[in-house]
């Protein structure tokens, strides 16, 4: 399906600019700065990329043909991904693992990527 191929190509796309760029940044600030931030803006980026791969699922099944209602599914799926980047980030902050402007900023980091693709018209093939 057309639909599916245009997502597939999106998530593939978003997947590598954003891998490079969490690690890029995560390697200057580990150079410059404390650890922890670094580790906050790879742990950040790491939980931001492992959501991309939980709304995956959804979005594949919401492009199928299938009859039948997927809808309490997708439903599950997302709520799930919800709760497990919660607990993640929970206890993240919770324990300290990593500095919380640092995590702030890897979960940032995909946002920045997605709109850098946006930009230099990574996109343009992309329409649903």
């Amino acid at each position: 399906m057309k639909l599916f191929e245009n997502i597939q190509e999106f998530w593939q796309m978003t997947w590598k600019r954003t891998s490079i760029l969490i690690f890029t940044s995560g390697l200057i600030l580990l150079i410059t700065t404390k650890w922890q931030i670094a580790l906050g803006v790879l742990l950040g980026g790491l939980v931001f990329l492992f959501d991309i791969y939980l709304l995956k699922k959804p979005l594949e099944m919401m492009s199928q043909d299938k009859p039948g209602s997927k809808y309490p599914l997708i439903l599950f799926f997302s709520l799930l991904r919800i709760i497990i980047l919660g607990v993640v980030l929970l206890i993240i902050i919770k324990y300290r693992i990593a500095d919380i402007i640092g995590v702030f900023l890897g979960v940032s980091i995909p946002i920045v990527s997605i709109f850098s693709l946006l930009l230099t018209g990574g996109l343009t093939q992309w329409k649903v």
